[in-house]
């Protein structure tokens, strides 16, 4: 923004781009609206020259669009997507860095904070299969044929010893439960009965061996596996 990377063009085509998920919103698609959502984004970013930075939001794309499917599957926007977006936009027309990147940032951290918030509500009153019919019915909503709308959420890992907010040096796991837990479908090649430490699949303890390029932990995710 410094550099006035931001052309009319680019712009117009954000403002378009808005204009679209209002048109979304109101039909209800929630398939397309989460394209437009984003396609936003990478319009929004492909002007920055920074290429570690693009590649990371590059890598990051599969995330981002779980998070905005649930953000849709748990109703937990506490605005429309064009009333945020619209906020994005009129940031960068402001010409002032500082001011745009408050507003994006609130943007993320609003979106992450409400749906954590939502889920939190969801899951203390409903039951897993509840959420199943309907991440089922969105999933099925995008595309009638989805192999994904037969997924079914079977369980869930957790930490037991979260320690304060940072990993136990001498138990980086957390004392997991359940101890063991698998993919019934896609990993039945490391299921054994009984269950066997470092040979039967477990979610927390194959994730702990994710590290960025450096030999340094990643937070249980693959996907910084490039990050310097």
């Amino acid at each position: 923004m410094e550099q006035q990377a931001y052309r009319p063009p680019d712009l117009l085509e954000l403002e378009k781009l808005i204009q679209r998920l209002e048109e979304l919103e109101r039909e209800g698609n929630n398939s397309e609206l989460i394209e437009t959502d984003l396609e936003f984004h990478r319009v929004f970013t492909r002007r920055c020259s920074h290429q570690l930075l693009l590649e990371v939001v590059g890598n990051l794309q599969s995330q981002t669009l779980i998070l905005i499917f649930n953000t849709k599957l748990y109703r937990s926007d506490m605005v429309p997507d064009s009333v945020s977006h619209r906020a994005i936009l009129e940031g960068i027309r402001s010409g002032d860095p500082l001011a745009a990147e408050e507003i994006v940032r609130k943007h993320i951290v609003d979106a992450g904070t409400s749906l954590v918030k939502r889920m939190e509500e969801v899951n203390r009153r409903e039951s897993a299969a509840d959420r199943d019919a309907d991440a089922q019915a969105l999933l099925k909503s995008v595309n009638p044929n989805s192999v994904w709308q037969n997924y079914e959420l079977i369980s869930t890992m957790w930490p037991t010893d979260t320690g304060s907010c940072a990993a136990n040096p001498s138990d980086p796991l957390g004392a997991p439960a359940p101890t063991f837990l698998a993919n019934t479908t896609l990993e039945t090649y490391i299921q054994r009965n009984p269950p066997q430490p470092n040979v039967t699949s477990q979610c927390i303890l194959c994730h702990n061996n994710a590290t960025m390029t450096t030999p340094v932990p990643s937070d249980f995710t693959y996907i910084l596996e490039r990050a310097h």
